[in-house]
């Protein structure tokens, strides 16, 4: 993945705002103060997971992926496709359920949860949007 376009080698057009909500949003420890925020810890969390340490750790962050699952219709509605939402949730939830440790294997959908994340990245933004309007 390192020649594609990605947030995990900073060439998304995505990485600033990235950079800027998981500064703004995420605490050092614990969960975040807002709800979208937590959604973008939780998110940013699977997400450095798969791309650091081949997934390693999703038996320890069921949690993280079931609160990514219950936005599910704010996210797909930012995603294209839509359909790869479940397959990639369903997928990384499988694999943190059967192994208490070990890596994702080799064709897991990195292009899929990238999607997901600047799915996540926009949502947080329009929440963001709205909270400065009011």
């Amino acid at each position: 993945m390192t020649s594609e376009i990605s947030l995990w080698n900073r060439t998304s057009p995505y990485t600033e705002l990235y950079n800027h909500f998981n500064d703004k949003l995420v605490p050092v420890s614990g969960k975040a103060d807002t709800k979208h925020g937590e959604l973008f810890r939780c998110a940013g969390n699977i997400y450095c997971d798969c791309f650091n340490n081949g997934g390693c750790n999703l038996h320890m962050k069921r949690d993280e992926i079931e609160t990514i699952i219950e936005w599910r219709e704010v996210i797909v509605s930012k995603l294209n496709p839509p359909g790869m939402f479940n397959h990639t949730l369903n997928a990384l939830m499988y694999h943190a359920k059967k192994y208490s440790f070990g890596y994702l294997p080799s064709n897991w959908p990195k292009e899929e949860l990238e999607s997901i994340m600047v799915a996540v990245i926009r949502v947080v933004a329009d929440f963001d949007k709205n909270m400065k309007g009011t």
